[in-house]
C-alpha cells in the first residue's frame, strides 16, 4: 500500500486555566496506515451561549448537591474517583442524600480529548459516568503515551470500544469541532464563574470544600444533613 503523508491536520488548542493561557499548534504528519483526525480547532470565546450537557447522578431534589471540578489528566483527580466516589455514591448518592454533578477542567488537550470520549455516547449520564470510571482507571494508559497525540487518542478510543462506542462514532466526536469548541467555552466560563483554580474542587451546597479523604468528606456531609 502507497504510504501518504498528511500535513494538513492542525489541532490549535486553546484554553486558559490558573493563570497560564495554551495556545500551541499541533501539526501531525501521520501515514494512511493510522487514522486522520480532520481539524480539531477550538478557539473559545467569552460570553457564548452554550449547549453543554451538565452530567449529573442521583436524586435531583437530594438536599445535597455536590459538584466536583476535575481533570481526566489530574492525578489526584483520579485518586478520588478510585478511592472517594465509590464509598460517596454508595453511600450518599444512591441513598438519594447527595445529587452528584461532574464539571471537567481541561488543563491539557489530553483532558479535553477525554472529556469528548466520554461523552461520545450522545451525553448519555449513566454511559459517561461508566467511561469515566475508566478513564481514570486507565489513566496510566493514555496520559503516559510518550506525549504523541495519535497514541493518547488510540488509547481513548479503546477505551470507548469498550463499552460498544464503534470506531466510526469516536471519529466523529473526536472530529466534532462545534462540540468540542462549546466544551472550552463551558469550561473557562464554569471556572470563571466558580473561582477553580485547582482539581479536584469540590462545591457542597455551592461552598468550596477540600476533599483529603471519605471519612473527612463523609462527616462534612452528614453535619449539614444533620441540621
Amino acid at each position: 500500500m502507497r504510504l501518504k503523508v498528511i500535513r494538513n491536520t492542525v489541532l490549535f488548542f486553546f484554553v486558559i486555566g490558573i493563570g497560564s493561557v495554551f495556545n500551541e499548534y499541533y501539526k501531525i504528519a501521520v501515514d494512511s496506515k493510522r487514522s486522520v483526525y480532520s481539524l480539531f480547532a477550538v478557539i473559545a470565546e467569552e460570553n457564548s451561549d452554550s449547549n453543554v450537557v451538565e452530567m449529573v447522578v442521583g436524586d435531583m431534589e437530594a438536599p445535597i448537591s455536590l459538584v466536583e471540578y476535575a481533570s481526566y489528566t489530574c492525578i489526584h483527580c483520579a485518586d478520588f474517583h478510585k478511592n472517594i466516589y465509590p464509598l460517596l455514591k454508595e453511600n450518599y448518592i444512591d441513598k438519594g442524600k447527595v445529587r452528584f454533578t461532574y464539571r471537567e477542567v481541561y488543563f491539557h488537550r489530553y483532558g479535553l480529548w477525554a472529556s469528548v470520549v466520554a461523552r461520545c455516547g450522545n451525553d448519555d449520564q449513566k454511559l459517561f459516568f461508566g467511561l469515566t470510571d475508566l478513564i481514570y482507571e486507565k489513566r496510566d494508559d493514555w496520559v503516559n503515551s510518550d506525549n504523541d497525540d495519535l497514541l493518547v487518542l488510540d488509547e481513548l478510543k479503546k477505551i470507548g470500544k469498550i463499552v460498544g462506542l464503534s470506531e466510526d462514532k469516536l471519529k466523529s466526536c473526536i472530529d466534532d469541532t462545534a462540540k468540542i469548541k462549546n466544551l472550552v467555552e463551558w469550561y473557562r466560563g464554569n471556572i470563571k464563574r466558580d473561582e477553580i483554580s485547582a482539581t479536584p474542587t469540590l462545591l457542597v451546597n455551592g461552598e468550596k470544600f477540600k476533599v483529603n479523604s471519605y471519612e473527612q468528606l463523609a462527616s462534612f456531609l452528614d453535619e449539614i444533613l444533620s441540621q
